[in-house]
């Protein structure tokens, strides 16, 4: 049975896979982080996306949620460095397609670009990647 945790893992697999490539530092739920002033970084969270009820028939349940990357950019090269990363991460997280790493398999759903959000040392690019899983319980 897939469980909520089991698909986080393989999403963040991913997200790791690239961000150590890259060299990018990566702020997750519940983990101190200090980002360094003028190094480009990613926060990222999962969000439900559940409908009221989420059983399908006896024995079947679906999954839906979004793991949202919000790029951080030096202010100074904000546009340019969050437009690089946000065509990256789509070449990985593609819409309506499969992630399939060695700790499982996601389907996604829509992968879409939210609000751009400067201010005085960062800008802010969101990146939200749906996700919808079966299960069988029985």
């Amino acid at each position: 049975m897939k469980t909520r945790s089991d698909i986080e893992e393989t999403l963040l697999k991913s997200l790791t896979t690239y961000t150590t490539a890259q060299s990018i530092e990566v702020a997750s739920e519940n983990k101190e982080f200090s980002p360094v002033i003028g190094e480009l970084y990613f926060a990222i969270q999962f969000l439900s996306n559940a409908p009221d009820n989420t059983v399908l028939a006896e024995g079947y349940e679906q999954i839906m949620g979004m793991m949202q990357v919000d790029i951080h950019a030096p202010a100074n090269k904000g546009r340019y460095a969050t437009n690089q990363q946000i065509d990256a991460l789509k070449a990985i997280f593609k819409t309506n397609g499969i992630i399939n790493n060695t700790v499982g398999t996601v389907h996604l759903g829509k992968v879409y670009e939210g609000g751009k959000v400067p201010d005085s040392v960062w800008y802010k690019v969101s990146l939200t990647i749906e996700y919808k899983e079966f299960n069988s319980n029985t």
